[in-house]
């Protein structure tokens, strides 16, 4: 495998500072161009699976939104080592996910709703704070993991 040296590379500096620092003051044996290219690799392997993926089916959402939600993401993303067969199962989930990131996206309903709603079993309700079962009328709220919970009308609502 070659290597590129990078000459210039945009960071938060006083991120960077401080972590040349710890890993100076530990007397770490790596290095941070170490722990980016590794990031880098698992960055490309984790957008190669799922551009697979995504041209196997009828996917409509765009590798760009993918690559930009990846990329402004806070949280980082990992990839633990997977089977080649738990790998393919992996990829059309984060897949399906995506698909329905874009679509909640497009059509302006909060993600933790959007695949609730998408059900047909449930409607928004206008302030876009809560999902209404259509056919009882019960109000239920959705936490950030997707699980629902039945609210009351003095009930606080979670947003």
């Amino acid at each position: 495998m070659r290597r590129k040296k990078i000459k210039t590379f945009s960071v938060d500096e006083d991120v960077y500072n401080e972590l040349v620092l710890m890993f100076k003051e530990n007397q770490a044996e790596s290095s941070l161009s170490f722990y980016v290219d590794n990031s880098l690799k698992i960055f490309l392997h984790s957008i190669k699976r799922l551009f697979l993926e995504k041209k196997k089916d009828t996917y409509t959402v765009p590798m760009s939104f993918i690559i930009d939600s990846m990329v402004r993401s806070k949280y980082l993303t990992s990839i633990d080592v997977i089977e080649p067969e738990d790998s393919v199962e992996a990829a059309k989930m984060e897949m399906k996910e995506w698909q329905n990131r874009y679509e909640a996206q497009n059509t302006s309903i909060p993600y933790k709703y959007y695949t609730v709603i998408k059900t047909g079993k449930f409607a928004l309700s206008p302030d876009k704070k809560y999902v209404v079962k259509i056919e009882t009328g019960q109000k239920f709220g959705v936490d950030d993991n997707g699980f629902m919970h039945g609210i009351t009308d003095g009930a606080k609502r979670q947003s």
